[in-house]
């Protein structure tokens, strides 16, 4: 039985999407981890979904023992900003929760920021679950 030609297009848009989040994975790590990867002013909505999946997809990658955690520093800033915590997508919201909780579970036990920045995380991460 022959696909739909609609089913086929999304297969195709599928990889595409694959593919290039692989090559975008393939960048210097330092250049995900800075703080103008998702914080120009800029970026279109679709480009910061990108970047913060491709920035999620790493941050799964890395562990808690060889990770120097200093170098999650200026990422872990931008990504507590107001602008990205409160923004008006739904998923920058989501995506911006998955980054925050792989940072604090590559840093624990010790979190990067304040009790007053975690507050504002877990505001965060408990809004995502009434999505």
């Amino acid at each position: 039985m022959a696909k739909d030609p609609r089913q086929k297009e999304k297969e195709k848009e599928k990889a595409a999407t694959q593919k290039d989040t692989q090559k975008d994975n393939e960048q210097d790590p330092q250049k995900l981890l800075h703080k103008s990867y998702i914080s120009d002013d800029n970026l279109t909505k679709e480009e910061l979904k990108k970047r913060l999946k491709n920035l999620a997809l790493y941050l799964s990658t890395l562990e808690q023992d060889g990770t120097d955690k200093k170098n999650l520093t200026s990422i872990s800033k931008a990504l507590v900003n107001d602008k990205l915590m409160q923004h008006s997508d739904k998923v920058v919201r989501l995506l911006v929760a998955c980054n925050l909780s792989d940072i604090i579970r590559i840093s624990a036990p010790v979190a990067p920021f304040t009790e007053a920045v975690l507050k504002e995380v877990f505001k965060l991460f408990i809004q995502q679950f009434a999505l």
